[in-house]
């Protein structure tokens, strides 16, 4: 029986060295991947925040698209009364180069939360200025409708000149 015990605890002894060996093996193993794991969870997080970044511009561009395409609707309403509005229309169309270009660039290189407040400044800005020319035509429209009711047929100091003119 002693033998017995003896070659049984050989054996554990055997096996325990076998299992010791493994784990070591699986440790040194182990150790590249652990060390490669750490960079790309540090990688993953990045890009998440890269990720949210472009889903936000992204929202933001779509934004803008919708109110380009009212503001060059209002604009082609306006060039149709008044020619100086083909100065303006060709402020916002570059400015809509310089958007679409901004919107390229901030894709490829994941733009910065300041050039996206430089470019809201700059699109507020040109609201502004379009506002402006929309007001100006408003004014020029009315000016131009008081004076064809004052030049009108019907007008009393016309007609007092014309009879003036009659009795001349």
């Amino acid at each position: 029986m002693r033998q017995e015990a003896a070659a049984s605890a050989q054996q554990l002894d055997e096996r325990a060295r076998e299992l010791a060996a493994a784990l070591s093996a699986a440790d040194v193993q182990a150790a590249p991947v652990g060390a490669l794991a750490t960079p790309l969870e540090d990688r993953g997080e990045t890009l998440d925040a890269v990720e949210q970044q472009l889903s936000q511009f992204e929202g933001r561009l779509a934004r803008w698209e919708v109110m380009g395409q009212e503001t060059t609707r209002s604009l082609e309403q306006l060039a149709a009364r008044q020619g100086t509005v083909e100065a303006l229309q060709a402020d916002v169309d570059r400015m809509f180069a310089m958007a679409e270009q901004t919107a390229t660039d901030v894709r490829t290189i994941t733009a910065s939360r300041a050039e996206i407040e430089e470019s809201r400044t700059l699109l507020e800005d040109v609201m502004g200025r379009l506002q402006e020319v929309r007001d100006t035509a408003t004014a020029l429209d009315e000016r131009r409708r008081k004076m064809a009711q004052t030049r009108g047929p019907g007008n009393p100091a016309r007609m007092v000149v014309t009879r003036r003119k009659a009795k001349s």
